[in-house]
């Protein structure tokens, strides 16, 4: 039953990490897309999406630490993904480090 549960966790949070994954490229490829065009209705769209970008990462650190409390998984494959999670999560959302300068003069960023 524990195996169970500790998988469902697992796919849940590789499901999270996709999504935020994809609410990161999204947001990066429309605020590249304001700062080429000046468009501020777009720059207000990224940064209005911003607060779900962030309520994604925080869940992946919360599954992740839960998973990691409450299930107790054995040294291998499952325990190094749980406790790279959080700091993967983190790089993720922290991807206006790779913009390109123009773009981080945006309002948007």
């Amino acid at each position: 039953m524990a195996r169970i549960t500790l998988d469902t966790q697992l796919h849940e949070i590789r499901a999270k990490m996709n999504h935020l994954g994809s609410l990161v490229e999204t947001a990066l490829e429309q605020a590249l897309q304001a700062v080429q065009n000046d468009d501020q209705a777009l720059c207000g769209l990224v940064i209005a999406s911003d607060s779900l970008v962030d309520d994604v990462r925080s869940e992946v650190e919360r599954l992740a630490f839960q998973s990691l409390t409450l299930q107790q998984p054995l040294a291998g494959q499952d325990l190094r993904f749980l406790s790279s999670a959080p700091s993967t999560s983190w790089e993720i959302w922290n991807g206006r480090e790779i913009m390109p300068q123009e773009s981080q003069n945006c309002c948007c960023v």
